[in-house]
């Protein structure tokens, strides 16, 4: 890929007791635009402190701490796995030039290998996201997780899909897993002012369902622009490389198509095909 890692620093040392190593280096993803990112680990006592520093040089400020303690413990009767307790940090991170709160949250990891997750919640004045519940073999375990105003290119930005998705999104998605070992993840989310391509299609419902043997996200929307048009989009959205990319198919009814004027930012970076109907 075009992924460029460099000026990297390694250090591993102990004083007062506490075994400390440091990486830092920068990770430059094109000539313009480069990260600076560091992380930080302290060991003690079956306790390990990280925390990882991160910030860009772009127009857009990025950047950020995450902190987090971590204990390990065993049961009397086990040697492995162990259990792990992650205390979150209250700490801020600044994505799109707004800085958010992420609060002080706990994970578990029980020796039976179930994982509970306490209030993983980051905010931005009205706006959070929000994650609790537990995931284990049993299929009654659910992960829940709560979105309330997020811009869902922030979400597109995290999984490096190449398309311009815009947004304000609220509901809710599921995840739990099969006795098979199947992930399943479930959502349903509410999207204002969905724009594609800078091209404003309207407000949508959106279902969405992993479908495992495509190693996909299947897409159910239904999209309006009030009193101009109702269309409905199906289909696939791939996230994972090398595959990554959208197959959908649209249902349209007066929908604005100026999407399609700036296709070329997409074209040789995965599969994109659009499917019209109406």
């Amino acid at each position: 890929g075009n992924k460029v890692f460099k000026n990297g620093m390694l250090f591993c040392g102990n004083s007062s007791g506490k075994l400390k190593g440091e990486i830092t280096f920068i990770h430059a993803s094109s000539n313009t635009k480069t990260m600076d990112i560091s992380l930080t680990a302290q060991a003690k006592n079956d306790t390990i402190g990280i925390m990882v520093d991160w910030g860009n040089s772009s127009m857009t400020a990025s950047n950020g701490k995450l902190s987090a303690l971590t204990a390990f413990s065993r049961s009397k009767e086990k040697t492995f796995p162990l259990k792990t307790v992650i205390d979150v940090k209250e700490t801020d991170i600044t994505i799109g030039n707004e800085v958010w709160r992420v609060h002080p949250s706990q994970i578990i990891m029980a020796d039976s290998g179930k994982v509970h997750i306490d209030n993983f919640y980051f905010s931005h004045e009205s706006q959070y996201a929000r994650v609790n519940g537990d995931v284990s073999k049993n299929e009654k375990d659910t992960i829940q997780v709560d979105l309330k105003d997020v811009n869902i290119g922030y979400i597109f930005n995290i999984t490096n899909l190449k398309v311009d998705f815009d947004g304000i999104a609220s509901g809710r998605g599921y995840l739990n897993r099969k006795s098979s070992g199947e992930t399943m993840v479930k959502s349903l989310f509410s999207v204002k002012n969905l724009t594609f391509n800078n091209s404003l299609l309207g407000d949508a419902n959106m279902e969405g369902e992993w479908d495992q043997k495509r190693k996909a996200i299947y897409l159910n929307a239904q999209i309006k622009e009030q009193n101009i048009s109702h269309s409905r989009v199906t289909g696939y959205i791939y996230l994972l490389k090398p595959n990554d990319g959208l197959d959908l198919e649209i249902q349209a009814d007066n929908l604005n198509i100026h999407f399609l004027l700036r296709a070329e930012i997409i074209t040789n970076k995965g599969l994109y095909l659009v499917t019209f109907i109406g």
